[in-house]
């Protein structure tokens, strides 16, 4: 039922957090001894779709490729491990497709869907978490997915996922079921079919189940008895079946017996020059995609200079000084006062619009892409790579605006400073704003908060 816990589950099998109580073993090992270790070998693929929207379904996989797999595999290879996982999620007709999102149409909920899970493949894990890969599907689109899934399984990948409900033909993909009542407390964990019906079947004959209806829906409506029938425990019967001796307590002695085996996979990280080129490719490629945004950032530039130069027309002598220049001893240490005159005050809006630039055009670009940052950072995204990704194309767009700028304000307002050291002044000026946008965008939990910070 919802509510029971099986997110939180979720959460805890595959390390986000540590169980309040007990223990989670891989391969006769502490999994959070030994994160580090296994990280590798288990894929993670979240309720929400999580990935880029803007770009197309192939980019997604190659990119992600790129980032996952090993630094010394061939590009052919690269491409030849992308092409293979299209052809598996039956996605290869789709694979120019733009994924899309509600602004933007794309491609179905379904194949967004099963993007979502190729991203996972990609690298192959022993083993896979899905936590309610069907939510928000309809009945076939939910059948194709874990028919995916089935062959995935009979390939030798672990599945486990979290599902609500799945329809008759999907409940009977599945090998076996753990089932949770309201508290996190276990009901049953066992065989699907016809095990888990027939199990249920046992304590109310006259709800016995009928062959042929969704052993889904009667198992659920069977797990909400307990509410109606007085002193009835679901967890209580099952500690005490023979289910829970099987399955649960003898497999508890063995794991005192496993020997613990060494995870053959090894922590890899992609080189930080490395990444920091995929990252760059990936976020050029999004960003001049988006075509009217980009428009619209480099419009903005000889509108600003244009009013500039049209309020201080002819009237300016360029960056005159007159400095004076005081000098005092007060206690043991020499004091420098510059007194500067005579800068024009074109210069300072110049330099206030140039951080504008910087500051305005990175603001949401974090914050936005939160989800997608920790999904990725799961699998050996470096920090440092992300951060200079976007703050390199955002250098190079401030770049350009700046000299936009410079060229209007310039010969326009007869300046006399020398005008690629002011246009460079202008672009570190932007840099400034870059920097402290991206230190919004980070510390705001949503866009709305960073927009008006």
């Amino acid at each position: 039922p919802s509510g029971a816990g099986k997110t939180s589950l979720l959460e805890c099998l595959t390390g986000h957090h540590p169980p309040t109580k007990g223990k989670i073993y891989l391969n006769g090992r502490s999994l959070h001894q030994h994160w580090g270790e296994f990280r590798h070998v288990m894929g993670y693929v979240p309720q929400e779709d999580v990935m880029h929207r803007d770009i197309t379904v192939y980019e997604a996989l190659y990119y992600a490729a790129k980032m996952r797999l090993p630094r010394d595999l061939p590009d052919e290879k690269v491409v030849e491990t992308v092409e293979r996982v299209l052809t598996r999620m039956g996605l290869a007709h789709i694979k120019n497709s733009i994924i899309g999102d509600e602004e933007v149409r794309g491609v179905s909920g379904g194949q967004r869907k099963r993007v979502n899970i190729a991203l996972e493949f990609l690298t192959e894990p022993e083993i896979i978490f899905l936590d309610e890969p069907t939510s928000g599907l309809d009945a076939t689109s939910t059948l194709e997915v874990l028919q995916i899934l089935r062959s995935l399984a009979n390939t030798g990948t672990t599945i486990i996922l979290t599902i609500h409900q799945p329809r008759v033909e999907a409940y009977r993909l599945i090998d076996n079921v753990i089932l949770l009542v309201s508290g996190g407390k276990l009901a049953y964990y066992g065989p699907a079919y016809p095990d888990a019906p027939d199990y249920f079947s046992g304590f109310f004959p006259k709800y016995a189940y009928k062959k042929g209806s969704n052993p889904a829906d009667y198992i659920l409506d069977m797990l909400e008895l307990n509410k109606t029938v007085d002193h009835f425990n679901w967890q209580k019967e099952f500690l005490q079946s023979p289910y829970y001796t099987r399955f649960v307590q003898n497999r508890l002695s063995q794991r005192k017996n496993l020997q613990q085996e060494q995870s053959k996979h090894k922590s890899v990280k992609r080189a930080l020059l490395t990444q920091f080129v995929h990252l760059f490719s990936r976020y050029s490629i999004r960003k001049l995609r988006d075509r009217s945004s980009l428009l619209i950032q480099l419009l903005q530039t000889p509108v600003i200079g244009g009013i500039l130069a049209w309020l201080f027309w002819k009237e300016g002598y360029g960056i005159k000084t007159q400095t004076e220049v005081t000098a005092f001893k007060h206690e043991g240490l020499l004091n420098l006062i510059q007194l500067q005159n005579g800068i024009h005050a074109t210069i300072f809006l110049m330099a206030a619009a140039a951080f504008w630039f910087g500051c305005s055009n990175v603001a949401r670009e974090i914050v936005s892409e939160r989800a997608i940052y920790l999904r990725e950072k799961r699998t050996g995204l470096r920090s440092a790579s992300y951060i200079a990704s976007i703050f390199a194309y955002q250098f190079l767009l401030a770049s350009i605006q700046t000299l936009l700028i410079a060229i209007i304000i310039w010969p326009t307002l007869e300046l006399t400073a020398d005008f690629f050291a002011g246009w460079g002044i202008l672009t570190l000026i932007a840099s400034c704003g870059i920097s402290l946008g991206l230190l919004v965008s980070a510390s705001s939990k949503t866009e709305v908060t960073a927009i008006s910070m």
